[in-house]
């Protein structure tokens, strides 16, 4: 699927703005697809059939020389039947209980109305098939994120989305997990972790739930930009190295790398410049008298 992803520059731009007020220079967002879709990348993804048409990255600059790329992670395939974008998300180990999940989700909520595909189709909605209650806990807690059964739940039971909490998602999921603690703090992602060994013995587990983003809804828009921005995550340590060697991208090589080859380019447009503009006698050289020399000759 031809994917264009141009549109995204000057937003990306201003995003990595925003973590700069956040973390300085540490933190940056970028975005991959096509040919940019490189073995590395890929590797940071849960894909394994290369299902994937774009891949938005943040990386952690770890010095002025190296970055480890695509410390967490959204990938995304697009759906050309409804126009719509399903998603996954993955972040490294090392690099968990700081947000950057949530960081990553509002950014992908803003980006997708500047990427087209396929000749200049537009991308409707945004699409998570939500597998357990903490998925669809964040979906809707933060991004309000629709379901109609789950919308017909929560009306029956006075709930909206600010009042939502796991209980609620887990209740509406139909999952038992009475064996783990009764206090649930949204912030204790070691608790998640407990509630997803939890789950994977649960029958039930991973029947997906469908939420929909419609990207046509500017209050979605307006809602993923307010949580950029006003997000507390916590910024890397130091001394932190990439979790894969493969990960880490050496900065000063690559850009001498570039600017050799925009060296080696434009001697060569100077050169072919210099023959085009060369002159003889004060005149332009005529291309055509050299022609019938040759010929004549």
């Amino acid at each position: 699927m031809n994917v264009n992803i141009s549109r995204t520059e000057r937003l990306i731009k201003k995003l990595n703005n925003i973590l700069m007020t956040k973390c300085g220079e540490l933190l940056f967002i970028s975005i991959y697809s096509g040919i940019n879709l490189t073995p590395n990348i890929l590797s940071e993804t849960y894909d394994k059939n290369n299902q994937i048409d774009f891949i938005i990255c943040l990386n952690h600059k770890i010095s002025e020389d190296s970055v480890c790329e695509c410390v967490s992670s959204i990938s995304c395939k697009i759906n050309s039947v409804d126009n719509s974008v399903e998603f996954s998300s993955k972040t490294n180990e090392i690099y968990e209980k700081k947000k950057y999940n949530l960081i990553l989700r509002s950014a992908l909520i803003m980006l997708c109305p500047y990427i087209t595909y396929n000749r200049g189709k537009s991308i409707n909605s945004i699409v998570s098939n939500a597998i357990n209650p903490i998925s669809i806990y964040l979906m809707v807690k933060y991004f309000n994120a629709y379901n109609t059964r789950l919308v017909a739940y929560m009306n029956e039971n006075g709930i909206t989305n600010e009042m939502l909490t796991y209980k609620h998602a887990e209740d509406f999921y139909n999952q038992d997990i009475s064996e783990l603690d009764d206090a649930y703090d949204s912030d204790d992602e070691d608790y998640e972790a407990r509630m997803m060994e939890s789950l994977k013995n649960n029958s039930k587990f991973g029947n997906p739930v469908k939420l929909t983003i419609d990207l046509h809804d500017e209050t979605y828009i307006i809602n993923a930009k307010n949580l950029f921005n006003n997000i507390e995550i916590i910024c890397p340590g130091e001394g932190v190295e990439c979790s894969n060697k493969s990960d880490l991208r050496v900065n000063v090589q690559s850009s001498k790398k570039r600017s050799s080859r925009l060296s080696d380019y434009n001697l060569r447009s100077t050169s072919i410049l210099s023959k085009k503009r060369k002159i003889r006698g004060g005149k332009r050289y005529n291309r055509s008298k050299r022609y019938k020399r040759l010929k004549r000759g």
